[in-house]
């Protein structure tokens, strides 16, 4: 068997996996037994951004790290959420002693892009795709007053200011990109404009060794 899995073998593999899973959060797909402290740990998320995946995919990673790894690749493939879950967990994979890294494994979108920027090394495959849009309310359903509107467009406009905090701590564009990144109509950047504005540390491949791990975050699906 290869020492190295390429990107449509993991995607197939966890699909697969993913059929029949358990009640637990984070299924193992492959995990070996010789694992040491210079095994690495791979896994995937590919669910919406709320407090329940967040808090699947911190309780995740958290038994990871118990497990004995010290490294972990998040692979992302995500349509983004809820701003203060992806805020929340930015801050959270940022501050653990973990070497969490992070990567774009196709698309990267909205507030998922803050849990991508939470990786110390942020690896983006030449096919990823990041799409970035000021925050947005959904009034379609509710009759509000002028007062209720002018509250939505007020926490609106703060959550686009805290994504950009963020985004200054690890981007390197100007204050003008910045409005563009955070305007209503989609911005998509692909891999080389990512690398380009700091928000990829370099453009690569999954490379999974014959002693690391590979996991999958259980959507609510499974359950």
């Amino acid at each position: 068997m290869s020492a190295m899995l390429n990107r449509r073998d993991i995607c197939l593999g966890l699909s697969a996996f993913a059929i029949g899973a358990s009640n637990s959060s984070i299924v193992f797909a492959q995990e070996k037994e010789n694992s040491n402290s210079s095994s690495a740990a791979y896994l995937y998320f590919s669910q919406q951004i709320d407090d329940k995946s967040t808090l699947d995919l911190t309780s995740g990673i958290i038994s990871l790290r118990s497990k004995g790894y010290s490294t972990i690749y998040l692979m992302i493939n995500s349509m983004g959420g809820e701003i203060a879950s992806g805020i929340a967990l930015y801050h959270i994979l940022s501050s653990m002693d973990a070497q969490i890294n992070t990567y774009a494994i196709a698309n990267v979108e909205s507030a998922a892009i803050l849990l991508f920027l939470a990786g110390k090394e942020r690896v983006a495959n030449k096919e990823s795709l990041f799409a970035f849009h000021s925050g947005q309310e959904n009034f379609s359903s509710e009759k509000l007053t002028s007062g209720q509107i002018n509250e939505r467009f007020s926490a609106l406009a703060i959550d686009d200011d805290r994504m950009k905090e963020i985004f200054k701590g690890r981007l390197s564009i100007s204050d003008k990109q910045y409005d563009d990144l955070l305007s209503p109509q989609f911005r998509f950047v692909r891999a080389p404009e990512a690398l380009n504005m700091g928000l990829a540390t370099r453009i690569g491949e999954v490379s999974i060794q014959p002693h690391d791990g590979l996991f999958f975050v259980q959507s609510s699906g499974g359950k």
